[in-house]
């Protein structure tokens, strides 16, 4: 995400605060396009995390802020922030197969989100009947 797209994101999404980047609250489009950005972390795709990692980066930030209180500055390890980034990542896909499949799975909270330990729960969703 470079550019304009970056400062839309940043417009609708990033600047109104950590509850509205946790997973469940964001709009498919931005899903979609976080998603796509979380491609760049599988193996093999790493040398190209500077091609567009500004959403990612920056939903994160935004969160660890909101847990602290929102700080004037954030002190974070490299390792720490890499941590919290595939705990995001996981949150995002668990948010896609829980909007477009029949599995409902447990949404982070602002609290637990980057809780490697968190258990997450999920159930099929009753069929819809007439």
């Amino acid at each position: 995400m470079k550019g304009t797209p970056f400062e839309q994101f940043s417009t609708e999404v990033l600047r109104r605060g950590g509850a509205a980047v946790l997973p469940q609250h964001l709009p498919d489009r931005w899903l979609d396009v976080l998603l796509e950005e979380a491609e760049l972390f599988t193996p093999g795709e790493r040398e190209h995390v500077e091609d567009g990692c500004a959403g990612l980066l920056g939903a994160v930030i935004v969160l660890l802020m909101a847990q602290r209180g929102d700080p004037d500055e954030l002190d974070i390890a490299a390792s720490t922030l890499l941590s919290h980034l595939n705990c995001y990542i996981l949150a995002l896909a668990a948010e896609s197969v829980s909007r477009r499949s029949d599995i409902w799975i447990e949404p982070p909270t602002l609290a637990n989100i980057f809780d490697e330990e968190r258990e997450v729960r999920g159930r099929r969703r009753a069929a819809e009947g007439p």
